[in-house]
């Protein structure tokens, strides 16, 4: 089938005289044989044909096309056909409006991103231009720069803005120089003078500069003076310095340096207070409110003031105080916790502990727990002795139990019971058959026991 490769790239005539001698001889064998392979390889030409005039975006291929596909019934005429109509119209537009009505008459049109470019090419000539009279009528740096950064492109407009741009950075420049001047003192001033007068020599207010410049050498010598009381920083050094400047430039910050050092000593807030309401721009102002909040917080008395005081102190002046504070508040609270838990729980152990760390106890807290330590290690020794009786069972302990503690004893009613229960037991015993010397001695043992709690309760009557 070479034959038919050679009619396809001969031209699209002969393609097309091809297809009729198809539709001529439909029917015949070799027509017919031949049929499918020509109309794929013709349908593959006409899209190959209709691509390229939509890339090329053309009226002439898309002219090409239909001029090569249209007696042939093309499947892409009336695409090709609106393509054109489409292209002819675009031709036309020139402005913003105009490319937004083919946006919206053609959503899915062949020129769409042309469409948009010239739009986008539009507004930003229109920022250009606005943006450039903008900067024409206001003295504004951020605003040159920002066209400058926009728009780069050479021109007239361009070289308007430089120019601007660079008249205004040297008018700030000379604008924060005058203001550093002014707002300057002594040593740094003066060299804020010279070295404006090196740089702008020429300006309109380099002759105020000068001015400035012959008033401040005049100065040195007070603010020599003001320096060294400042350096020395005593009550003294300050009474010097107004002494020999009583009108000079720093008289007032020699007050207020003055007073100052005056209340420093003091520990009421009023009086910080007071120094505040007078220097409220004090150079001492952080001082005095640190002064402010170290005795706010010792007059709540609370280990969070003391706390927030150390976190945010910038001057730390009394960094010191305040931990000892910290870990006097703590000990407090820890005292009072231990002796609380001690005094609920009513235990030896706990008092003991209580009595024997290192923090200052309260005088009433020490005295209750010593008291109670003693009381407790009486119970033990009542017990231990009640106990030791019990067990045992000997008269002699019931009886030493009664002397020590008698009727205030805890088992005081316990212990009498057992010393009546044992003469009742031994009056059973003398019933008992035993020889008459056991019943003799026996018989004495019980007078004598009987005596012996006698005598205890006629003595207990009597305590």
């Amino acid at each position: 089938m070479r034959w038919l490769d050679n009619i396809f790239t001969s031209g699209d005539r002969a393609v097309y005289s091809l297809n009729q001698f198809i539709e001529k001889y439909k029917g015949v064998d070799f027509a017919d044989d031949m049929s499918g392979d020509i109309l794929e390889r013709l349908q593959e030409k006409e899209r190959e044909s209709f691509e390229v005039a939509e890339l090329s975006k053309k009226i002439e291929d898309f002219k090409d096309y239909l001029r090569d596909f249209e007696e042939l019934d093309g499947i892409f005429i009336d695409e090709a056909k609106e393509r054109i109509n489409e292209i002819e119209y675009f031709k036309t537009l020139s402005t913003k409006e105009g490319f937004n009505v083919y946006l919206q008459t053609y959503p899915k049109g062949l020129m769409r991103k042309d469409a948009q470019e010239n739009i986008y090419s539009i507004e930003r000539e229109e920022r250009k231009e606005a943006l450039y009279q903008k900067i024409l009528n206001e003295d504004s740096i951020n605003l040159c720069k920002e066209y400058l950064e926009e728009f780069q492109e050479e021109d007239s407009k361009k070289q308007v803005v430089e120019n601007k741009l660079e008249h205004l950075v040297v008018e700030v420049q000379i604008n924060d120089l005058m203001d550093k001047i002014l707002a300057a003192k002594g040593e740094e001033k003066l060299e804020l003078c010279d070295r404006f007068l090196l740089k702008f020599e020429k300006s309109e207010e380099a002759i105020k500069v000068q001015e400035v410049r012959k008033d401040l050498l005049q100065e040195l010598n007070d603010k020599k003076a003001f320096k060294e009381a400042l350096e020395i920083g005593s009550i003294d050094s300050f009474n010097i310095y107004l002494n020999f400047f009583p009108e000079g430039n720093h008289t007032e910050k020699a007050r207020e340096h003055l007073d100052y050092l005056t209340i420093k000593r003091s520990r009421e807030v009023t009086d910080f207070e007071d120094y505040l309401k007078k220097y409220p721009d004090s150079d001492n102002a952080e001082k005095v409110y640190d002064h402010i909040t170290f005795f706010n917080a010792l007059s709540k008395n609370a280990i969070d003031g003391f706390k927030s005081y150390l976190e945010n102190s910038k001057e730390k002046l009394h960094i010191k105080e305040a931990k000892i504070e910290i870990q006097r508040l703590m000990d407090e609270k820890e005292e009072e916790e231990d002796f609380s838990i001690a005094k609920e729980t009513d235990d030896y152990d706990l008092y003991w502990s209580y009595l024997n760390k290192p923090y200052k106890r309260k005088q009433e807290n020490e005295k209750y727990a010593k008291e109670r330590i003693k009381a407790i290690m009486k119970l033990k020794e009542e017990k231990a002795l009640y106990e030791k009786a019990i067990k045992e069972n000997k008269d002699e302990l019931y009886i030493e139990y009664l002397k020590e503690y008698g009727k205030e004893g805890g088992y005081y009613k316990e212990i009498t019971r057992r010393l009546s229960g044992k003469e009742f037991s031994m009056e059973e015993m003398i019933t008992s058959k035993l020889n008459s010397q056991n019943r003799i001695i026996l018989a004495l043992v019980i007078i004598v026991l009987t005596l012996i709690v006698l005598i205890i309760g006629l003595m207990i009557k009597v305590l």
